[in-house]
């Protein structure tokens, strides 16, 4: 006894396999992928050599504003203020990017401030 399906059925059923295997595909295998693109990039040397060059920078600009609030009046010291404590929130965050490749004297800074 054989058992005859239309063609009808079976373009739908396949249709509907494809559909949720690129669903899987999309929401699965997708993102794991670009995790292991951006884990390799977050890895590498010209990658971590931008970050602690922009960690020095925000560094140097930080320093800078501390030697300029000396003699400002009240109101530019509150400014200055305001925006060191903006360059020490971003330099966290540049930090985080690159874990154990943060130079010494940055991670003591910021295990300060």
């Amino acid at each position: 006894m054989r058992i005859t399906v239309p063609q009808e059925v079976v373009a739908v059923v396949l249709g509907i396999a494809l559909v949720v295997g690129s669903v899987i595909g999309y929401y699965t295998i997708l993102p794991w992928f670009y995790g292991q693109q951006f884990k390799a990039v977050r890895q590498s040397n010209p990658y971590v050599t931008t970050q602690q060059t922009a960690l020095v920078q925000l560094y140097n600009s930080y320093t800078s504003l501390e030697t300029k609030k000396r003699g400002a009046d009240p109101g530019t010291i509150s400014a200055m203020e305001a925006q060191q404590a903006a360059i020490i929130l971003q330099m966290r965050q540049v930090a985080i990017l690159i874990p154990g490749n943060v130079p010494p004297e940055i991670q003591g800074f910021l295990a300060v401030h």
